[in-house]
């Protein structure tokens, strides 16, 4: 009888241990798993960080090539709606990742207009100069034609959307639009393909506009 008792707690001790160390390893897997993906998900967002300083600059550097003056870049990008903003025929064969336009309006780092003719400035206090230097208003106020449009390029607002990436990450979508009066501005939807590790406008017909 004793030791029938002594085999059941024997056996009661050795399933328990058993138990802790399935419960252990299963922690165990189930750390390692996460830490895993965890890392995958921080890598994904770097990469796409970089890509979308990269897209940015590429834009920066071709639209401020040969501007007169510095480039007023908004400091907050506009909001993108694929649905909205991009035409039909202008991403045949390509499918772009699913976003939120609320998402696609973020703030602009430093590191976007390093050492190029753009700077960054408060979208409102740089629209109120825009509306000051507004040509239509500006002409024949002791103005003359090629100063008041000079005034109003030098003064105005360009303004860019977030980025939105096609589900390869080989194309990227921005809009873009310059401020520079009722009666003066330019804008459009512009896309870029990867190239190896580089970034080039895509030559795919999108729209624009001006004023």
């Amino acid at each position: 009888m004793v030791a029938s008792r002594r085999r059941c707690r024997i056996v009661r001790h050795a399933t328990r241990v058993m138990f802790r160390r399935a419960v252990s390893l299963g922690l165990a897997i189930a750390g390692i798993t996460f830490s895993t993906d965890a890392q995958e998900d921080v890598d994904s967002k770097a990469a796409r960080a970089l890509d979308e300083v990269a897209v940015y600059r590429t834009f920066l550097k071709g639209y401020s090539n040969g501007a007169p003056g510095v480039v007023n870049l908004a400091d907050r990008t506009t909001r993108l709606d694929p649905a909205k903003d991009i035409p039909a025929g202008c991403l045949t064969g390509v499918s772009l990742e699913r976003v939120s336009p609320r998402s696609t309006a973020r703030t602009l780092k430093a590191e976007i207009v390093k050492e190029l003719n753009v700077r960054l400035v408060n979208a409102e206090l740089q629209m109120s100069l825009v509306r000051k230097n507004d040509p239509s208003r500006s002409v024949g106020q002791s103005k003359s034609v090629e100063k008041a449009v000079g005034d109003a390029f030098a003064s105005g607002l360009l303004q860019v959307s977030g980025i939105v990436f096609d589900t390869t990450h080989r194309y990227a979508v921005l809009k873009l639009e310059f401020h520079c009066g009722g009666l003066c501005g330019h804008g459009g939807v512009l896309v870029f393909e990867k190239s190896g590790y580089a970034w080039q406008q895509s030559s795919r017909p999108c729209t624009n506009w001006v004023a």
